[in-house]
């Protein structure tokens, strides 16, 4: 059992970290959504989403670890995690870690361009992703923005020509005119936020240690002036005691502008966002422009591929609308194993079925447990649309009585080139049913948006 005071600090420790993640998760998403959609060549929704699931990897890190083997798989998203939060500070350019932070970026695109040359195309949208949110948090934690920068950081990749290595009390004095000195990072030891020094006596000891405005940039590291830093994220062992470092900020004050809440959110978190944006937008153009005139490369890195396990239900994180149109690219010639002659047993003929279904009428499996579309073949590639949690349909009203939930609801999907969405909310696409356990097999589709939703 861990001693009470490591419990408590482990369970602060979560606290503080899940009001701190960069730009808040929706805000991240947003931003990543719409520079994808502003990008010169077309991602399907399956690619985006693949992307922005790969970029809250970033905070949350993934449900499940995968082995080397595995890595050309989706990345699914945890709602937290304090390895992530705390342990990789240039993930985030929490922490001053500017040099760190930059060849990350750096490196990140040249796996990239790596994976796509080796058709390893799902791993190459997940680093992709990584990117971005790196990317959007330089904006969010640094004290670029406050530094009266208006526009993008071009040297963010490298930034190995700032490196202070020794300061001097000249470095304190801003110019009383004329532009401003030239960019630098804070150093190691160098105070960038105020303080105010306070004695500690023991007997005829005295100490003396400084206080922090955990929020309050020094003259040099504001408006006119010249250095670089970020926030400490709770990683306190990495900065001297002795010097004035800025606060992350979460629950306490800080610099981070996480969202228009917090408190240099309030004044400066419509630019940071709107730098994150477009530079999002240049750094996906980057890298698209490495495969110019490559047009297996560009597709496979823009065009997400669904694998339909015959055996599940399989999320595609798509948002969907009702209305909207799809069109699907299903091979016809693929075959799944939906069941046995020996039902449950798996034993005896094996029933197959292609993305259009069979028909099973005469079976009693399928009269005792029916396939969610009972009209069409068991097998079929079908969609099943979750209804959004916060959807009611409002019933006579009773005490305490909310609505009852809006059902989800199936489409058949099969071999159709278009499919209208018949409901909103999140896609999933499985084979037309009973029973999904004892199947066997995979359906490969693509899908794009061909029409969207009419206007209410």
């Amino acid at each position: 059992m861990l001693p009470h005071s490591v419990f408590l600090c482990r369970m602060l420790l979560i606290a503080l970290a899940l009001p701190a993640s960069g730009f808040k998760v929706p805000i991240h998403r947003q931003i990543t959504v719409q520079a994808l959609a502003q990008a010169s060549v077309k991602f399907n929704e399956l690619a985006t989403a693949e992307i922005i699931n790969a970029n809250e990897c970033v905070d949350g890190g993934p449900v499940e670890a995968f082995t080397p083997a595995e890595n050309n798989k989706p990345c699914i998203p945890n709602l937290i995690s304090v390895d992530q939060q705390l342990g990789a500070p240039e993930d985030h350019f929490d922490d001053e870690q500017f040099l760190t932070g930059g060849a990350r970026l750096r490196a990140l695109k040249m796996q990239i361009e790596l994976m796509v040359n080796e058709g390893k195309y799902v791993q190459a949208r997940k680093l992709l992703g990584a990117a971005t949110h790196t990317l959007q948090d330089f904006y969010s934690h640094s004290n670029w923005v406050e530094l009266g920068k208006t526009d993008i950081f071009a040297d963010i990749e490298d930034m190995r020509r700032l490196v202070t290595f020794q300061f001097t009390p000249e470095d304190e004095q801003l110019p009383a005119s004329g532009p401003p000195k030239p960019l630098r990072l804070a150093a190691e030891d160098e105070d960038v936020c105020e303080f105010s020094w306070v004695e500690d006596r023991q007997g005829t000891t005295v100490q003396q240690r400084k206080v922090v405005s955990p929020s309050k940039l020094l003259p040099k590291a504001r408006g006119y002036g010249h250095v670089l830093t970020s926030g400490m994220f709770f990683n306190v062992s990495k900065a001297n005691p002795k010097v004035a470092k800025c606060n992350h900020g979460a629950i306490f004050d800080g610099i981070q502008k996480d969202d228009s809440g917090s408190d240099h959110g309030k004044v400066y978190h419509s630019v940071a966002r709107a730098l994150a944006l477009k530079h999002t937008r240049l750094y996906i153009e980057d890298v698209l422009a490495k495969f110019r005139g490559n047009k297996k490369a560009l597709l496979g890195l823009t065009t997400g591929i669904a694998v339909v396990s015959a055996n599940t239900v399989n999320p595609t994180f798509v948002e969907v609308r009702a209305g909207e149109q799809y069109r699907f690219i299903t091979p016809a010639e693929q075959r799944i194993n939906w069941g046995y002659e020996g039902g449950l047993f798996q034993s005896g003929r094996v029933f197959t079925a292609g993305p259009e279904g069979v028909n099973a009428n005469g079976l009693a499996r399928t009269g005792l447990i029916p396939p969610p579309l009972r009209q069409h073949g068991v097998g079929a590639l079908i969609g099943l649309i979750k209804a959004p949690a916060s959807c009611f349909i409002e019933l006579p009203k009773f005490d305490g009585d909310t609505g009852k939930p809006c059902p989800d609801q199936y489409v058949y999907i099969g071999l159709k080139p278009i499919v209208e969405m018949p409901i909103s909310g999140t896609l999933f696409l499985q084979v037309n049913d009973g029973v999904l356990g004892n199947n066997a097999g995979e359906f490969i589709t693509e899908f794009t948006l061909s029409k969207a939703a009419p206007k209410p």
